[in-house]
């Protein structure tokens, strides 16, 4: 009988030590770029660079021309802060 209960007992534990089926099938969602990478100020959405499928954003022409100059560079620094880039639309990729 104590040999059951301990066993139920464990079992109890492990379910509870094990993370939930239903939160890992959910994926987590991007942390998306909210900040231009050379000035550090909020993203203009209509300014920006696509690079090897990827869209970087600045918050202004001056950011632009810098990125431009140094596209991967950027994209290391975003990704590297833990920012997924958004893809380029499939229908603007030339």
């Amino acid at each position: 009988m104590k040999r059951r209960l301990l066993l139920l007992l464990g079992c109890a534990l492990l379910a509870l030590a094990l993370p939930d089926a239903s939160r890992a099938a959910e994926p987590k969602s991007p942390n998306v770029q909210k900040l231009c990478p050379v000035m550090n100020e909020p993203i203009n959405t209509n300014l920006f660079f696509d690079f090897e499928g990827k869209r970087i954003y600045v918050s202004c022409t001056h950011s632009l021309a810098v990125v431009k100059a140094n596209p991967k560079k950027f994209v290391r620094q975003l990704e590297s802060e833990g920012i997924t880039l958004e893809a380029v639309p499939k229908e603007e990729k030339k």
